[in-house]
Parts: C-alpha cells; sequence; structure tokens
C-alpha cells in the first residue's frame, strides 16, 4: 500500500537526445520517480535510485551499486534548494528545516555506447527523483 510501500514509475523510452551544447553530448535520457513514505528502504528495481536508510538519509546506487561523489539536489517546499555530494559509498544527508514535501533528484550520466530506434547515443543520462514529506 502507498503507506508501506513506495510508489515507483519510470520512463525508458525517451528518444535519444543531443545535448552537445550543454556539454553533455548524445544520450539517451532515462528517468525515474519514486514517492518514499520517509522510512528506510530496500533497494529498489531502478536503475538509478535513492535510497532511504535513515532519517534525512539517502544512499545514490546505480546499477544496485553505491554511486560515490554523486551530487543530490533537495528541493524544499518552499522553493529553497541544496545541493550535497555524497560520499565515497554514495550516501548522503540533508536538511528537512520545513515541513511538507521535499523532492530529491541526482543526474549522472553513464558512458556507455549503444543505438535506441535506430539513433546512436554515447551516454545513458539517468535522472532519479524521491519524493517525501516532512
Amino acid at each position: 500500500t502507498a503507506k508501506t510501500e513506495p510508489v515507483i514509475a519510470q520512463e525508458l523510452t525517451m528518444k535519444v537526445k543531443d545535448l552537445t551544447k550543454n556539454n553533455i553530448g548524445i544520450v539517451k535520457p532515462m528517468y525515474y520517480a519514486k514517492i518514499g513514505n520517509g522510512t528506510a528502504e530496500g533497494l529498489s528495481t531502478l536503475d538509478l535510485d535513492i535510497q532511504i536508510i535513515a532519517n534525512n538519509k539517502v544512499r545514490i546506487n546505480l546499477h544496485g551499486k553505491p554511486l560515490a561523489k554523486a551530487k543530490l539536489r533537495v528541493y524544499a517546499p518552499n522553493q529553497w534548494m541544496q545541493e550535497l555530494d555524497a560520499n565515497d559509498v554514495g550516501e548522503v544527508a540533508f536538511a528537512m528545516p520545513w515541513n511538507g514535501l521535499y523532492v530529491l533528484e541526482v543526474v549522472t550520466v553513464e558512458p556507455v555506447k549503444g543505438e535506441y530506434q535506430g539513433d546512436k547515443y554515447d551516454g545513458v543520462r539517468h535522472v532519479s527523483t524521491l519524493s517525501v514529506t516532512k
């Protein structure tokens, strides 16, 4: 149920995008979103996952393995934002000073070449969000 299990969504069918003007390259976008219940949880099946491991602490995983030095953005209900660096094991603690909905976001480009629907790409751009309420 929604009160005990996270709600998960993903969009894996986006077309290849040329983001070279943004210094990102030609990438296959992949989007993942999760609404957490605020308590520690197990690893999900998402390729890029923001996993709650303690109160106001998460672990960022790529393909089930911790993503060291990932950048975590935390958006507060009043539009305040903080950007934090995960440690060597993909963990990061963050502040939640106000009541309301917080959105945590991680973006990473995985340097793997491939082809999707006839279009070649040089990397997979993973974007993952986790929404939690204080």
